[in-house]
């Protein structure tokens, strides 16, 4: 069966398969956890020692092709991303369509399997506008993301933090000037996101963080289920030939 782990009553990360215990009734009729709505359960797991695996996957985008952890959204853009233009990167080009678009946005992404994780990556990116961006972010639907981005503001780089939920939206700039190589970092926690990013890897700057609430399933009241941690590029409906390029992408569950 299908089931969800909430925080306070929301949840924000996809549907989980749950295995529980099936009797039959004497009418031919299956009876699931012996008919207790609120579910409890224990009992040995096969060839479990008591401890569970973190999970920490780095792709360092050097096979042909992506892996099935990776996703786009609505349909294909194989014209629009590229493992062999560069070797050892995922190349985006920056699309018209931005994460605010039902249409072909240039987005990879895969869902966030846990409440407390990091997420990290390394962009290459050179900016001629401030249609042009490329980053990370945590994406629910069209109408509530969190992006984390490398733009030009007149004249240079700058990373911007933008939030939006509903009609609401907000934008953080970086106090720092940036070269076109950035290292951006997420943490989440049950409650929380919180967005960092560096010019070189070891000193990181927090930029700003944002309730996870606001992006659960209860708030968003979509189709969508669960979060995404995805990469994107856009030139914000302008024609443009900028080409993002991402040397990997770390996820790190902390639970």
């Amino acid at each position: 069966m299908l089931t969800i782990a909430d925080v306070n009553d929301r949840h924000h990360l996809g549907r989980e398969t749950l295995l529980l215990p099936v009797t039959w009734s004497e009418d031919k009729w299956p009876v699931v956890a012996n008919g207790y709505a609120q579910i409890e359960m224990t009992g040995p797991l096969p060839n479990f020692n008591g401890q569970i695996k973190k999970t920490i996957e780095q792709d360092d985008f050097d096979q042909d092709s992506l892996g099935l952890q990776w996703n786009t959204m609505r349909e294909f853009i194989k014209d629009q991303y590229s493992l062999t233009a560069r070797a050892g990167f995922l190349a985006i080009k920056a699309s018209e369509a931005t994460l605010d678009d039902l249409d072909r946005v240039s987005f990879i992404g895969r869902r966030q399997q846990d409440f407390i994780c990091d997420v990290v990556v390394k962009l290459e990116f050179a900016p001629k506008n401030q249609y042009e961006e490329a980053g990370l972010t945590v994406f629910g639907d069209n109408h509530h993301h969190f992006d984390l981005f490398l733009t030009n503001v007149n004249g240079i780089n700058k990373v911007i933090l933008r939030k939006k939920v509903a009609d609401l939206q907000s934008e953080t700039i970086s106090d720092i000037t940036l070269a076109s190589t950035v290292y951006f970092k997420i943490q989440a926690t049950k409650d929380e996101y919180e967005f960092l990013y560096s010019p070189d890897h070891i000193n990181y700057y927090n930029i700003g963080k944002t309730y996870s609430k606001h992006i659960s399933s209860e708030v968003i009241n979509s189709p969508f289920t669960g979060v995404y941690l995805g990469m994107y590029a856009t030139s914000n409906g302008k024609h443009s030939d900028a080409i993002a390029y991402f040397d990997y992408f770390l996820y790190e569950s902390k639970e």
